[in-house]
């Protein structure tokens, strides 16, 4: 496949042009034609927004029920500034021998 600007030279590179006219500025007038580019604005993929950091114990039932409401809200699931102070083992819930 030849060049898309040039004409000349064989398209070797990603945007289908050949190499000096791929690292000269007529690069951008050419969109990318893989399929595995990154298309659209921006380029990268957009990350949910931060939620308020939180206090609760790993573990806990506060940090599981704000862990299930950050889902819901499509947060997120944990902010860098969360606590990451453990539960006790004797605070966990203890169910019995299955029947």
């Amino acid at each position: 496949m030849m060049c898309r600007h040039c004409l000349v030279r064989k398209g070797v590179r990603p945007r289908v042009l050949c190499g000096p006219c791929y690292y000269s500025p007529v690069r951008a007038l050419y969109p990318v034609v893989s399929k595995y580019a990154i298309h659209g604005v921006g380029g990268s993929v957009k990350r949910p927004p931060l939620p308020e950091p939180t206090g609760a114990a790993v573990g806990s039932n506060e940090k599981i029920a704000v862990l299930a409401a950050r889902a819901e809200a499509g947060e997120q699931l944990f902010h860098p500034k969360d606590s990451r102070r453990v539960v006790p083992e004797s605070a966990y819930l203890v169910r019995g021998p299955r029947a």
